[in-house]
């Protein structure tokens, strides 16, 4: 069913002009967003997806095959749009209006999973730098790669690799915990000209080396050269996260180092940061110390603020206590917690400024029940100036911007916007939705009857 938009007009507003449009969906779960003005929305529960296209004003209801474990993002040839692929107990499909298409089906582990509710999960990327989406199905004792060929058809490349699964035996049998979400680093590790890839764990990371036919059989074991798991001293070393941070074509790694602890004891829990980083040598025996964490706080490297080919570092200090459990207990098992966040510019070497370029106060809802929240903060590029913009929604009806510089990495002088905004930080999205170079604002408003619609507005 294809469903136009409506259109309105609303006031100019300074900094931006906004032009808004708006469309009811059927949907109600959390939107997915693409690099393009294609997004996809879905209910877990019904096992219901729709595609949205922001720039035609069209949406379509997917329909979906049969066993369903969940869905994600592809570019498939000789197709402009966005496709949704989902992952079923036996095979892929392209979800589609009407019928969805098989692409091909497989064997796994993932053929005994018994599944409850419908999301997006990482089964797909561009493994060879070729533009078109490649698949990847794990196993217990080999997983498979299914390359995407000009023709759209896929060929599997199988590997061997030793079983890193979680399982428990039971009256019931062996049970299995299956990370579908293990998706690779894309990078020419050996330097061969070719794209390898690197998968990672808590202890250590392998890589599947391309060849000239595609990719080996087997994965290699990397040597970082220091120690990981329980060390001496009782204390636990982990790895973080595998990434080239400085675009040297390197790979570098971070560890959190900390003594395990349970219970309340864990709000005040000490985790200590390093970086390793990489060079035609190997990786460095002289790493670089970054801050220390506590509780829950977080270091996170992904984002290049001012678009100098240097990942910067963000610092999120959480005060999270006794009291916050207590108005937690109190209010219905969630509460908004305060978040400082401080970001910290990337230098020449590797290191990072030791004194913050920018400081902001945030909130975040966080609940008793584990459930996974981040703070009102929306990172993208919203004037076209090839620089980071932050956007923080300060309140039920306030947005303020910090936009991107070289320099200090955000202005400190921020620009306020006033307007409706969604309940849930998740349904806000920063989308480029014209292809223009500027980030447009992607709202979605869940109403009282349990339908949704989405409003956006162009910068």
């Amino acid at each position: 069913m294809i469903k136009p938009l409506c259109y309105s007009l609303i006031t100019l507003l300074t900094p931006i002009s906004v032009i808004a449009q708006t469309m009811a969906i059927k949907t109600t779960d959390e939107l997915v967003s693409t690099d393009s003005e294609i997004l996809f929305a879905y209910n877990k529960e019904l096992k219901q997806l729709e595609a949205i296209n922001l720039l035609t004003s069209l949406s379509s209801e997917l329909a979906l095959p049969k066993n369903a474990i969940g869905f994600d993002v592809a570019t498939l040839a000789n197709i402009t749009d966005k496709q949704a692929l989902v992952l079923t107990s036996d095979g892929v499909y392209k979800a589609q209006a009407g019928k969805p298409t098989l692409l091909f089906n497989y064997e796994s582990v993932l053929n005994q999973l018994k599944i409850d509710k419908f999301g997006k999960v990482d089964f797909v990327f561009d493994a060879n730098n070729d533009g078109l989406s490649d698949i990847f199905i794990p196993g217990l004792a080999s997983s498979t790669l299914y390359i995407q060929n000009k023709d759209g058809s896929f060929k599997p490349n199988q590997f061997k690799q030793i079983p890193k699964y979680e399982g428990r035996f039971s009256g019931k049998g062996l049970s299995l915990e299956v990370n579908i979400n293990n998706k690779p680093v894309v990078i020419d590790f050996n330097h061969d000209g070719l794209n390898d890839l690197v998968f990672s764990n808590d202890f250590g990371a392998d890589v599947l080396l391309a060849n000239s036919e595609g990719f080996e059989q087997k994965l290699t074991s990397i040597d970082f050269s220091i120690e990981l798991g329980e060390l001496s001293n009782g204390e636990t070393r982990k790895i973080k996260q595998i990434i080239d941070i400085n675009n040297d074509g390197f790979l570098d790694f971070t560890t959190r180092q900390f003594k395990p602890t349970q219970g309340m004891d864990s709000l005040d829990i000490k985790i200590a940061h390093t970086l390793y980083l990489g060079s035609a040598k190997g990786f460095t025996n002289t790493p670089i110390t970054l801050f220390e964490t506590q509780g829950p706080s977080e270091l996170l490297l992904k984002t290049d603020f001012n678009n100098d080919g240097l990942i910067d570092l963000q610092k999120m200090d959480l005060d999270i206590g006794l009291g916050t459990i207590a108005s937690m207990a109190l209010g219905g098992g969630s509460t908004d917690v305060d978040v400082e966040m401080n970001l910290y510019k990337q230098q020449p070497d590797g290191s990072f400024a030791n004194k913050s370029s920018i400081e902001l106060d945030l909130e975040m809802e966080v609940g008793m029940n584990g459930d996974e929240s981040e703070p009102a903060l929306y990172l993208g590029d919203i004037n076209g100036d090839s620089y980071i913009d932050a956007v923080y929604k300060y309140s039920k009806k306030m947005l303020y911007i910090y936009y991107g510089e070289q320099d200090s990495l955000l202005n400190d002088k921020r620009k306020k916007l006033k307007l409706t905004l969604p309940k849930n930080n998740k349904d806000i999205l920063l989308v480029d939705i014209n292809q223009d170079g500027k980030k447009d604002f992607v709202f979605k408003f869940t109403e009282e009857d349990g339908t949704s619609k989405i409003e956006t507005r162009l910068n």
